[in-house]
């Protein structure tokens, strides 16, 4: 969750390399960047928005190893700007690519700070600056004045409001997968009577339907459909007969994907694509 950070500026540390990415807002990068000491990028990112993220991945990936090939001679750090708002938010996503990339080169340290619309451009000067003298602070949001930190924040048991609704009917993409059996199962603990519509790239054999019996056991009623989420018109039709099928869709819990291990520096392209 965000919280407000009401931690008094530091002095940034002595960077060997800055660099200051904007990506999907219309900003004088150039004119940031100067007084910053930072190499300024612009990268636009209009059109669809599913393209324009997967762009910006590449965008950055390509970035980020052209550092790391360029042999860093010290801290570097890498500020990537994003939209608070509208349909471009889900850049956010970048954070996890900067928080790889802090993990395995430990001197290379990312930020992701979304900004809002309205930003004077002296003040965001000011602000990058405090962001830069926190490099422990991996993803933050700027609305005007106020500092927003994203951290996690542990909820105790007792306090547990379920999110799931009696009947509800919930579609759970890659559903017998580790983490869609885990879904599935609390919808069918917790909601009585729901409905789940499972998918999967594969038809159903023994070892599938026991899982599904499970569920069953647990109340819910379960409907297993062979889908292949990377086939955009095939879950667009899917999500359109499964309401017409059940007359309702109260959630959809995407937990398929594509697993392409390996270190930054060796990602390819393709393997980005893939997954």
């Amino acid at each position: 969750h965000w919280q407000v950070s009401t931690e008094a500026a530091s002095p940034p540390q002595a960077f060997a390399q800055r660099h200051l990415i904007a990506c999907g807002l219309s900003l004088d990068v150039a004119a940031l960047a100067q007084p910053l000491q930072a190499q300024g990028q612009s990268w636009p990112a209009g059109g669809d928005l599913a393209d324009a993220y997967q762009d910006s991945v590449l965008a950055l990936c390509r970035q980020l190893q052209a550092i790391i090939r360029a042999k860093l001679p010290g801290p570097t750090l890498v500020q990537v700007l994003v939209p608070t708002d509208g349909p471009l938010q889900a850049l956010a996503g970048l954070a996890g690519l900067l928080r790889c990339a802090r993990r395995e080169q430990p001197k290379l340290l990312g930020q992701l700070i979304a900004v809002g619309p309205e930003h004077d451009p002296g003040l965001l000067v000011e602000q990058l600056q405090h962001d830069a003298g926190r490099p422990q602070d991996v993803q933050i949001r700027r609305l005007g004045a106020r500092r927003d930190v994203l951290a996690w924040q542990e909820t105790p048991l007792s306090a547990r409001q379920t999110l799931w609704k009696a009947g509800g009917v919930y579609l759970v993409t890659g559903g017998l997968g580790g983490l869609g059996r885990v879904f599935a199962a609390d919808i069918a603990r917790h909601a009585a009577s729901a409905t789940l519509v499972l998918t999967g790239r594969r038809e159903l054999d023994e070892a599938g339907r026991q899982p599904l019996r499970a569920l069953e056991a647990l109340g819910a009623r379960v409907d297993y459909r062979v889908l292949d989420v990377a086939d955009r018109q095939a879950v667009q039709q899917a999500v359109l007969q499964i309401q017409e099928d059940h007359q309702a869709l109260d959630g959809i819990l995407h937990a398929a994907g594509v697993i392409q291990d390996s270190l930054l520096l060796r990602k390819t392209e393709e393997q980005v694509r893939a997954v």
